[in-house]
C-alpha cells in the first residue's frame, strides 16, 4: 500500500512517497517514484501500473507547453493510456497515479482515465491519503512546501497501517 504526495510551491513541486510495498503478509521497502526525460510519477496500486505510463511517456517524448499540459495531457496521453489500459487492463485500472510534468501536477484515475490538475496546489492518492491531505490543508502557510510534505508523510505512515514511516521526496 502506498501514500504519494504532490505539491506546487512557486516554480517548484514537492513530490513524496512513503517506500513501504505491501504484499499479501509481506512488506517491502521499495522506491515509488520514477522519472523518465521530465517526468517524474508515482503509482499506487499495481507495480505494472507504473510500466504503463513509462511506456506511454516513452511513445510521446514531446513536452506541453507550460501554458497547457491539461490540453496536451488530453490529446497526447490520454490516447496511449487508453491503448496500453485496453491491453493490459488489470493492472491499470486497479490504479491512481500522480505525474508532474513541466511544474504541474496531475492526478490520473486509472479506472477511468479521469485526470485533472489540482486547483488547490496540492493532492495524495493512497490508503494514507486522506490523512496526507488533511495535513497538508492543516499546514498551509505555516511550514515550508518541503515541512508540509514531510509531515502529510509522516501523518500518513501514523495513521494507516499501508504506510510506512519511511519516505522519499523529491523537488522538481
Amino acid at each position: 500500500m502506498t501514500c504519494i504526495v504532490a505539491l506546487k510551491d512557486g516554480d517548484d513541486v514537492y513530490i513524496g512517497a512513503d517506500r513501504q510495498i505491501t504484499h499479501g503478509w509481506l512488506k517491502k521497502d521499495a522506491c515509488k517514484l520514477k522519472t523518465a526525460e521530465g517526468l517524474v510519477f508515482g503509482s499506487a496500486g499495481s507495480a505494472r501500473g507504473m510500466q504503463i505510463i513509462e511506456e506511454s511517456w516513452k511513445k510521446v517524448r514531446s513536452s506541453p507547453c507550460e501554458n497547457d499540459v491539461y490540453g496536451w495531457f488530453q490529446d497526447c496521453m490520454i490516447p496511449l493510456f487508453k491503448e496500453m489500459k485496453d491491453n493490459d487492463y488489470n493492472s491499470f485500472s486497479k490504479c491512481n497515479f500522480i505525474l508532474v510534468l513541466n511544474k504541474s501536477i496531475i492526478f490520473l484515475d486509472g479506472a477511468d482515465l479521469f485526470f485533472d490538475i489540482p486547483s488547490i496546489g496540492y493532492t495524495s492518492i493512497g490508503s494514507g491519503s486522506e490523512v496526507a491531505l488533511g495535513s497538508l490543508y492543516s499546514t498551509d502557510g505555516v511550514l515550508s512546501a518541503q515541512k508540509r510534505v514531510e509531515k502529510a508523510l509522516e501523518a500518513a505512515g501514523n495513521f494507516s497501517v499501508g504506510c510506512s514511516q519511511d519516505y522519499e521526496i523529491l523537488k522538481v
